[in-house]
């Protein structure tokens, strides 16, 4: 895979559920269609994004270096310059919205699950899952991306306008290498959000939730390459979809 890190953007099964949490955190996740409430670029018939001007807290499982947390904090705080929100620090899991699993480095690609569907999960069980490690090559990208997720945004490359040439059999026959089974793989690279159902922005291909596009895996000479730092439009989303003042 050309040491090219791919995660799992993770979402409630059960739509009910997902949609109750998602409007009883911020009940403008429900305006998310093109006609209605404030626009912002979702890619479902509700929204996950938490409400504007809260704090979010974050917990590590297991023994994790006071210096590795402070690290894994302070990339998700580059996305915090840009919205109304809060994170802090605290100890006891059970209390965090997010809940961080460190996994040995090098291992499988990281997970998360997307925006207010954290709310869904037991207490006990991880919503953040990060083989990454302060000074591993991909560390502070991999953190942009699952922090990206955590506040709400799905993967770019799954933007309805992103018209990637994909070679699907290529594709699934690698991503089988990868561990992925054919769902998992439609889940996370084919599946395009359907533009009816929410309202959207356009398309950014420098988004850090844009995953890197491998030539081998499409038709033609198709291809992009990962993005490391977060994007003009990764900027403009996250500070519409948080405003200071709550629209």
């Amino acid at each position: 895979m050309n040491g090219i890190c791919y995660c799992k953007a993770t979402r409630c099964a059960d739509t009910e559920q997902s949609r109750a949490a998602a409007l009883d955190e911020n009940p403008l996740n429900a305006n998310s269609g093109p006609s209605g409430g404030r626009k912002k670029r979702g890619f479902a018939p509700h929204s996950k994004l938490w409400k504007p001007g809260r704090t979010l807290h974050m917990a590590f499982f297991g023994e994790v270096a006071p210096e590795v947390q402070e690290a894994v904090v302070a990339v998700c705080d580059q996305w915090l310059e840009h919205a109304n929100l809060t994170l802090e620090l605290i100890t006891d899991t059970a209390q965090a919205e997010v809940r961080v699993m460190m996994k040995p480095s090098g291992s499988v690609g990281p997970s998360a699950e997307v925006g207010t569907d954290a709310l869904t999960i037991a207490a006990d069980m991880p919503t953040l899952t990060m083989p990454e490690w302060p000074g591993d090559e991909n560390f502070e990208a991999a953190v942009l991306h699952e922090f990206g997720h955590v506040l709400g945004l799905e993967h770019e490359h799954q933007h309805p306008d992103a018209n990637i040439p994909w070679d699907e059999p290529k594709l699934y026959e690698g991503l089988l290498a990868y561990g992925w089974d054919k769902q998992t793989v439609d889940e996370n690279f084919l599946t395009r959000f359907d533009a009816t159902l929410a309202a959207y922005g356009p398309y950014d291909p420098d988004s850090v939730m844009h995953y890197a596009v491998e030539n081998q895996f499409t038709v033609g000479d198709w291809e992009r390459p990962s993005n490391f730092v977060l994007s003009d439009g990764d900027k403009a989303f996250i500070r519409q979809a948080y405003p200071a003042t709550a629209e």
